[in-house]
């Protein structure tokens, strides 16, 4: 095909125009294009070859390539060889569709349809230009052009409810209407066209249609979900149309038979019924929806509906009892919600369940412990009741979170107390570990600690901090004779919290607070910083929240700190306690050397206590996250030092921040746990049992 130049030009030609014929039949239409542009060059009258480049270069998206090749071609083609000229003028609308040049497509598709008003390519093209252009008269019209040549059933109808769809564009409810009906006439039984049809003539208000359409749907069909339709549209009608406000109610309440989840249908319900204030019927309804939805709603649906319930039966049925059971339900299936635990309160508070009501709402303040409306509820619970300590730590807390009012903190002031509380009794283990202990802190991983303490003393695995060690010289604190005010508190509030209080030497040359000492027997070194407080609670706070440390559990992760060394240790317990327990490989020579050396310093009753200890950790899972085990051992720790000074904003300005960081614990989270636990019935009962109340007298 290169030939030479001497070559016959025509035969180069034909030859070069049946190659593009074939590539453009393999569908390369950039080299079909090539040849084809060659072939015409070569033989200009070649029309063949002309309409074949046209229709690769349309075909390739060359738009200004097609659209020249089309001009040439309509400069040779007979002038009534109408089946050559349609697609040549299509062709050319296409092109300047493509190049938004609308009103030369428009032309040029109006040219195509005066030769064939029915070719349906370029009718729906014209609707695109039309449609682009917002000319929707013409849209129409094309769409009606489309409509009539249309055999398709299903086809005719679609374009109708489009027709339908531009009618309702502009406004014009009736040709819509119109267009709709035409197409339930060609479907009468097609389920989507008569709800349409439904729609059109409920905006037409078109009311006796519209009963005429829903009794064909209600004959016809047999879905669930479109038949609650169709008694809701029915429902509607009756209440808004008719005025039939009993018999709306009734179609409400098909509709939910058929399909509970038409939500709308019982809102509208629910609305009829408060507007008649017929309660009894309104129960019903609400009852009949639990019914239905049981085992199928989501717990927020679930929610509302009981809540909605309670509502009734509290504000209009004036049944308290109903009310408090249907509220318990809606706080089941939505426990965090403090709204609904606020009104259970008031409900039993009404009924005069102090327990019950309190119960309530230190349960919303434990979930949502800076939230301030759950504290007023119960401050005014517990002041009316004449509980003055409980009522202020409540004003307390609102105080320490600015959003008391004149009355609470009046009452806050009045009844405020400084100095060192005068403690009455003692805790014992049990108890620290049930109502001071932070949930983060594992009791299991808590009790392998324990008992793995006294081993790792005596293994002589933590040595003495010799930089913070007292010298020689420096006594020790005698409890009995000590008029050091840090060191009174120190061993009093041992005794408070029935932890053995380490030994105590004051190093007032060395800056600190308190700090453990690795020795036998255990030691803390009271620093400098704790030896200039002067306010017994920043005192008692500070000695508290160490102390706390001083707990077996908790000591092991002061004299190891990093987790990393408290894994080791972990391991190595495992390994005491199960022999046969599977660890990582390169972990496990490690843990059986350390457990060996542990093992000597176990006393028998000690390893079988370990044993099984660590055969509940490993049927719980032996999963343990010493991070948040740490976050709890320091959250504890704060918590027994606010117990001990009895004052909130002492406590929430002394913890140590960089003490707390290096666990993670941002200073947001302590003051929320410290609040929310201060007013816990935990807390409160704890003053009690210690006889710390603002409400008891001073001793003598």
């Amino acid at each position: 095909l290169g030939g030479g130049k001497n070559a016959d030009r025509a035969l180069r030609a034909r030859w070069l125009a049946l190659h593009g014929r074939a590539l453009q039949a393999l569908g390369r239409a950039a080299e079909a294009a090539r040849s084809l542009a060659e072939a015409v060059r070569l033989d200009a009258d070649d029309e063949q070859a002309l309409q074949a480049l046209a229709e690769t270069r349309f075909a390739a998206e060359d738009w200004d390539g097609a659209y020249a090749a089309d001009q040439k071609l309509l400069q040779r083609v007979d002038p009534n060889d109408y089946d050559r000229l349609l697609p040549v003028h299509f062709r050319m609308g296409r092109v300047q569709q493509e190049q938004g040049k609308t009103r030369g497509a428009i032309a040029s598709f109006q040219q195509a349809l005066a030769i064939d008003p029915e070719h349906k390519d370029t009718l729906v093209r014209l609707c695109e230009v039309y449609a682009e252009r917002r000319q929707w008269p013409e849209v129409i019209e094309c769409k009606r052009r489309l409509v009539e040549s249309e055999p398709n059933v299903e086809a005719r109808c679609k374009l109708l409810c489009e027709i339908a769809e531009i009618h309702e564009q502009l406004k014009n409810v009736r040709g819509a209407v119109d267009a709709l009906e035409e197409a339930v006439e060609l479907r009468p039984r097609d389920h989507v066209l008569l709800h349409k049809v439904l729609e059109a003539y409920q905006r037409a208000d078109a009311w006796a249609e519209m009963t005429s359409v829903l009794d064909r749907i209600a004959e016809a069909d047999k879905n669930p979900q479109r038949r609650a339709k169709y008694f809701y549209t029915l429902a509607q009608i009756r209440r808004d149309k008719s005025h039939d406000l009993a018999g709306s109610a009734a179609a409400f309440e098909q509709a939910l038979d058929e399909d509970p989840t038409l939500l709308k249908a019982f809102e509208a319900l629910s609305r009829l019924h408060t507007q008649m204030k017929a309660w009894k019927p309104l129960e019903r309804s609400y009852r009949k929806m639990l019914h239905r939805l049981a085992g199928r709603a989501t717990p927020e649906l679930e929610y509302e509906l009981w809540c909605g319930l309670g509502l009734l039966y509290r504000d209009r049925m004036n049944d308290d009892t109903s009310a408090i059971e249907a509220f318990k339900m809606a706080s089941r299936a939505k426990p965090d919600d403090a709204r609904v635990r606020r009104i259970l309160a008031e409900l039993h508070a009404r009924r005069g369940s102090l327990e019950d009501a309190s119960d309530q709402l230190h349960t919303a303040i434990a979930q949502h412990p800076l939230h301030a409306e759950p504290y007023r509820a119960l401050f005014r619970l517990y002041r009316d009741a004449g509980k003055v300590d409980r009522a202020w730590c409540l004003a307390a807390a609102l105080v320490l979170l600015e959003k008391a009012d004149d009355e609470i903190r009046l009452f806050h002031a009045q009844h405020n107390r400084r100095g060192a509380p005068a403690y009455r009794d003692r805790l014992d283990g049990p108890t620290f570990m049930r109502a001071i202990r932070h949930p983060a802190e594992d009791l299991v991983v808590s009790k392998i600690f324990e008992l793995l303490l006294p081993a790792v003393r005596a293994s002589r695995a933590v040595t003495m901090r010799a930089s913070i060690a007292p010298p020689p010289d420096i006594p020790w604190q005698d409890r009995a004779t000590t008029r050091v005010p840090l060191a009174r508190a120190f061993f009093g509030a041992a005794d408070v919290l029935t932890i053995p209080a380490p030994r105590l030497a004051l190093r007032p040359d060395r800056d600190g607070w308190l700090i453990p000492v690795a020795t036998e027997p255990p030691s803390t070194v009271a620093g400098r910083h704790a030896l200039s407080l002067q306010s017994p609670q920043d005192i008692l706070f500070l000695v508290g929240q160490h102390l706390s440390t001083w707990r077996g559990d908790a000591h092991l992760r002061v004299l190891f700190p990093s987790t990393k060394a408290q894994e080791g240790l972990l391991l190595a317990a495992l390994k005491l306690g199960r022999s046969t327990a599977p660890l990582p490989p390169q972990l496990e020579a490690r843990a059986i050397e350390d457990a060996r050396s542990l093992a000597q310093y176990l006393e028998p009753v000690q390893l079988e206590g370990l044993r099984v200890v660590v055969k509940r950790f490993v049927e719980g899972g032996g999963q343990a996250d010493l991070k948040a085990f740490a976050r709890g051992i320091e959250l504890t720790a704060a918590r027994a030092g606010l117990l001990l000074c009895g004052d909130l904003p002492t406590a929430v300005r002394s913890f140590d921040d960089a003490r707390l960081a290096a666990v993670g614990i941002p200073s947001s989270e302590v003051v929320a746990d410290l609040v929310g636990w201060f007013v816990s019935r935990d807390h409160l009962e704890l003053r009690e049992r210690l006889g710390i109340g603002v409400d008891r007298p001073r001793p003598a």
